[in-house]
């Protein structure tokens, strides 16, 4: 965590390839966090934000947690999630709890919610539930898995992303609805990617439970994605070497599946390509290189 400070990174979002507030050295993170300039993020989905948790939080410079609920009724949550229906009631919970420890409007509590086979009818509840819970927003977007779009039954993602757009229009100026359904449908059909340079893998990077950094969150756990380890190595000393790990980093050949980056990554090329007059214009534009996923 030193070094990340030291490099001058200005954030840090707590995240899974599974539940992190289960991790065992979780408590000691946010401690160490709370000691630092930097922001924080969590994703969780809350079943085991205990109270000395939410204190902890309370106490970092945390600027969003997001909580993974995906589902718009009991039922539809243990047969997503499968897990105890009590679960459900915990998610909720958890969203109330976060957004009471709110200091100023910068901070925000979201529900995540992510469209797959069994749940898609259930987007517009959820939106409601997550108003009446006390969240700013809610982030909709589809399951990325090997199955791509033949995952979904027919019309379920068309009826997802009409029931966020409905959401959005009702409940405009309480909740914020981040529709991002359509957007992730694309970045699921173009799979491969038409670039070679990936302008994220500059700025962000996974460092994994097992030790090793990846380039993002879509490769992370990959070889394709691996930059190397801090097992042995500080993390300064990796980020300082990395560059022939990056110099190999050819996303067409690397990057064969669905990018979250995507879009960021089409409006950094086109940044990097214009002139000086152009780049304020482009920049300007908040629905190129900058989006509201919290």
């Amino acid at each position: 965590m030193a070094d990340w400070e030291a490099l001058g990174v200005k954030a840090i979002e707590l995240t899974g390839g599974g539940e992190p507030l289960v991790y065992p050295y979780v408590d000691e993170f946010l401690r160490a966090m709370k000691r630092t300039s930097m922001e924080l993020a969590l994703v969780t989905n809350g079943t085991a934000l205990t109270n000395e948790r939410v204190d902890l939080i309370s106490e970092t410079k945390w600027k969003w947690v997001r909580v993974s609920i995906d589902a718009g009724t009991p039922e539809s949550y243990v047969a997503t999630r499968r897990v105890p229906v009590s679960h459900w009631g915990l998610a909720w919970r958890a969203v109330e709890r976060l957004s009471r420890i709110r200091r100023d409007s910068e901070q925000r509590v979201g529900v995540g919610y992510v469209v797959d086979h069994s749940n898609w009818g259930g987007v517009y509840q959820a939106c409601e539930l997550a108003l009446n819970h006390g969240a700013d927003n809610i982030r909709v977007a589809l399951a990325f898995t090997p199955h791509h779009l033949n995952r979904f039954p027919e019309g379920a993602v068309e009826e997802a992303s009409l029931q966020a757009k409905q959401a959005a229009k009702d409940f405009a100026g309480m909740l914020q609805v981040n529709d991002l359904v359509s957007e992730r449908a694309g970045n699921i059909l173009s799979a491969v990617q038409g670039y070679e340079y990936c302008a994220a893998k500059e700025v962000i990077c996974v460092v994994g439970g097992d030790q090793r950094v990846y380039n993002c969150c879509t490769l992370a756990f990959n070889p394709l994605g691996l930059v190397g380890s801090i097992k042995e190595q500080s993390f300064r000393a990796l980020w300082d070497s990395k560059g022939e790990a990056f110099e190999q980093h050819d996303a067409r050949k690397v990057c064969k599946v669905p990018c979250l980056y995507e879009k960021r990554n089409l409006r950094a090329l086109e940044l990097m390509a214009a002139s000086p007059e152009e780049v304020s214009t482009l920049a300007a534009d908040d629905q190129g290189i900058h989006h509201n996923f919290i």
